[in-house]
């Protein structure tokens, strides 16, 4: 499963989920760039106190997963330093 998921799918007793993946912004659905939608449908700050908007435009390391249209898993990691090296969203 990809995507946002309800509480009660989270704590379904009938078909518990044995691990989960989190994060911010979803970057690509249905083969288009979800980069700015993702901001705003998403919580206004992440974990850090940072505002999704600086999140996203900020240079720094960056990681995703994901899959393909044959759902074949896809990671990506680009190492960095915020502010200083890396990749904008």
């Amino acid at each position: 499963m990809v995507g946002y998921i309800s509480d009660d799918e989270v704590f379904n007793e009938i078909n518990p989920f044995r691990f989960l993946l989190t994060g911010v912004i979803w970057l690509v659905r249905n083969g288009t760039n979800n980069v700015n939608k993702s901001m705003y449908v998403e919580c206004s700050r992440n974990s850090r106190g940072i505002s999704m908007n600086n999140f996203v435009r900020i240079t720094s390391a960056r990681a995703a997963i994901g899959h393909d249209d044959k759902e074949r898993v896809v990671l990506a990691r680009v190492e960095g330093k915020s502010l200083v090296r890396g990749l904008k969203l």
